[in-house]
């Protein structure tokens, strides 16, 4: 099974924040929120602005992001633009290459600009376990 690697600092999200809209604000300096989403067939050609939106709304809370059944990194592209121009906040990306096998999905991670940065292009290691 691959693993992706992606160089970046994280924490746990407390399970008292797992409801929606109780999250301690986004950039407090102190906690770095995260999630991880499964968005089935994530991609250019599923989604249209408006279900973009909704999926961004979703994303907005957290300082990094992981998302997996990505299928091409226009949709990322997209995001990243999204939460700028709607939200007023900076987010970059970063894509595994598409994996041999499980449909030529990706891995990705969105992050919050002003928090994080990338250290280094994400790793796509195969694990032979």
């Amino acid at each position: 099974m691959p693993l992706l690697v992606a160089m970046l600092a994280v924490a746990w999200l407390p399970a008292a924040w797992s409801q929606a809209g109780d999250y301690p604000p986004a950039g407090d300096g102190q906690t770095l929120i995260v999630a991880s989403f499964n968005i089935r067939a994530f991609s250019d050609r599923t989604r249209d602005d408006a279900e973009l939106r909704d999926i961004a709304q979703l994303i907005i809370p957290f300082d990094l992001v992981a998302i997996q059944e990505t299928r091409d990194t226009l949709i990322l592209e997209r995001l990243v633009r999204l939460l700028g121009a709607e939200f007023g906040q900076e987010y970059h990306f970063a894509a595994s290459p598409k994996l041999k096998s499980g449909g030529g999905e990706l891995y990705a991670w969105v992050w919050r600009a002003t928090r994080l940065q990338a250290l280094g292009e994400p790793l796509l290691l195969d694990d032979p376990a």
